[in-house]
């Protein structure tokens, strides 16, 4: 019978592990079983027993609160109501509850501490996150000034519920090796039952393993000296160096590790003193340890200021501290001249690079306009030569040798269909008409000296604005010859009365289509010669496509994309 409470009437309650609650009058020195159907049921155990100030009585058992009302006949089992998430008491084994003077309800679970009203509502939750150190409370007991006192797994808690989470001063915390408390391993008991009560005169009396602990809390004076911060040491790459009063180091490069070691001047219970150190230039936030020293490594050319600070044993901490200056001298590769050296000999670099890739332009340029020339005076002259020839030959003996007529006409188409080519050729090569509109130009002076000698209608519309786009030879000499090709086919077999082209280029893709009213063919019933072939292998040496239209009767239509680049 480890669970026992009195009530108002003078009644004492009994809670076991194993036969469920009883009730005992000392008056009568009668021992009667609570009239329940869950009293006696091998799984229902209790743990805790405390009654209100409403004279019910709240019972912690292995199936949750179970509260009776002060008659003792009715009775109801308890939830909360907006837990936070995450939060779920459900091993009642490890938890505990306690129901203070201003009528709050208190309950602990894993790593979790609850403050809620009679009804459940849950008001405050205490968590390892916000000052709650040990997953495990086995007791809680209010003291006369209204603190709540924790007996955990680890350490003894001291909580002044008028504090909020975040606020100095909300949790102290009381061990074995700091604060003279008995129990074993840290552990102050392993007694689950009531580890912890107040007597009436508001003594505390803390169970342990060998025994207990007793105290008056009012009695514990608070260490209120705020406690001076020194520095002790100072390492560079761990060599020691010497401390002057100007608060001020200078690392020169080379000097990769820093180790600062520093000091609260507290020497009661002086391993409970805490410190807080932040780099100002390199530390978002404030590093807060019980170590006494700083480390940092391969700190960046600058300024920076080390800030220490510190508390005592009672959380009392001195916020002003002490600074450490430290100045960082670069090394010369991260000076900046170094790096503006640096910066303008890759400008130079690729300004020489530049220079050299005009000047190669400009030497391709020279030698593409001597080709053209030599092309044009040499064997242009000579061709232009073998057609007037041959039509003075014609004339000679047509009447002579009327037989070789035919042949001489030959030879003189033949020279001057080789003398247009070679123009096509010249002006392929020139540099001074490597422009896109250069290359329209020239196609739409083509394709109107060719319909025009056959009475075809023309429609040739251009896409406004007309981007300024430079093309390769390649390009140029390709994009040219896919045209001339279309051209020539529809103008030479469709039997067409109008040609359209479009074209038009959107960022740097290129739309061309030439589309006829001719009579089309039967791309499968028609032998396929050197043309089409031809067309889409130019169209894949400038990365483009050909897409080809066409039915019987129903025209035909060639359309070609590439990208200019």
């Amino acid at each position: 019978m480890p669970v026992l409470c009195q009530d108002a009437s003078g009644k004492i309650w009994i809670g076991s592990l194993i036969n469920g609650l009883f009730w005992y009058d000392p008056a009568s020195h009668q021992l009667k079983r609570w009239p329940h159907p869950l009293n006696g049921q091998p799984n229902f155990t209790i743990n805790r027993i405390q009654e209100d100030a409403q004279r019910r009585l709240w019972l912690l058992t292995n199936r949750g609160i179970l509260r009776l009302d002060a008659e003792r006949k009715n009775f109801e089992w308890l939830t909360f109501r907006g837990l936070p998430s995450g939060i779920s008491p459900t091993d009642e084994l490890h938890s505990t509850f306690y129901l203070d003077r201003n009528g709050n309800w208190w309950h602990s679970g894993i790593g979790f501490l609850i403050k809620a009203d009679y009804d459940g509502k849950v008001l405050q939750t205490y968590t390892l996150k916000n000052g709650l150190t040990s997953d495990h409370i086995f007791g809680i007991c209010e003291d006369q000034r209204g603190h709540l006192w924790l007996h955990t797994d680890e350490r003894l808690h001291e909580l002044d519920p008028t504090k909020k989470p975040g606020q100095a001063g909300l949790f102290q915390y009381y061990s074995q090796s700091s604060d003279g408390l008995m129990g074993s391993d840290g552990i102050l008991s392993g007694n689950l039952f009531d580890p912890i009560t107040r007597n009436r005169s508001g003594e505390l009396f803390i169970s342990a393993s060998e025994g207990f602990n007793y105290f008056k809390p009012g009695d514990l004076r608070k260490n209120t000296l705020i406690p001076p911060v020194w520095l002790t040491e100072i390492r560079i790459n761990n060599q020691v160096q010497p401390l002057d009063t100007s608060q001020q180091i200078t690392l020169h490069p080379g000097d990769n590790t820093l180790t600062v070691s520093f000091t609260a001047l507290n020497f009661s219970q002086s391993r409970k003193n805490q410190y807080a150190y932040r780099l100002l230039g390199f530390d978002k936030d404030w590093v807060v340890t019980s170590a006494r020293t700083a480390t940092y490594t391969n700190l960046a050319p600058g300024d920076y200021e080390l800030w220490v600070r510190a508390s005592n044993n009672d959380g009392v901490w001195n916020k002003r501290g002490t600074r450490l200056r430290i100045h960082v001298i670069p090394a010369y590769y991260q000076t900046f001249w170094f790096k503006a050296l640096i910066g303008l000999l890759v400008l130079g670099l690729l300004y020489g690079i530049y220079r050299y890739r005009m000047a190669q332009q400009q030497h391709l340029a020279l030698i593409r306009d001597r080709i053209a020339t030599d092309l044009h005076d040499d064997i242009g002259s000579t061709l232009s030569s073998i057609r007037i020839f041959s039509e003075v030959v014609q004339g000679q003996i047509a009447d002579v040798r009327p037989d070789s007529v035919p042949l001489l006409k030959r030879i003189s188409d033949n020279a001057s269909t080789l003398a247009e080519s070679m123009q096509d050729i010249i002006w392929t090569i020139k540099s001074n008409q490597d422009g896109l509109d250069d290359l329209v130009s020239r196609m739409r002076e083509f394709a109107l000296r060719l319909t025009e000698a056959r009475g075809i209608v023309l429609n040739m519309t251009v896409g406004e604005p007309f981007p300024i786009l430079r093309l390769s030879v390649e390009q140029r000499r390709n994009l040219y010859l896919i045209f001339k090709e279309s051209i020539n086919n529809a103008v030479k077999y469709s039997a067409c009365s109008r040609i359209d082209v479009r074209l038009s280029v959107e960022g740097r893709v290129l739309h061309l289509q030439i589309q006829d009213n001719g009579v089309g063919f039967d791309r499968d019933r028609t032998r396929s010669g050197n043309g089409l072939p031809n067309l889409h292998a130019r169209a894949r040496d400038i990365r483009g496509t050909i897409v080809l239209r066409t039915a019987p009767g129903q025209g035909t239509s060639i359309t070609l994309t590439a990208t200019i680049r």
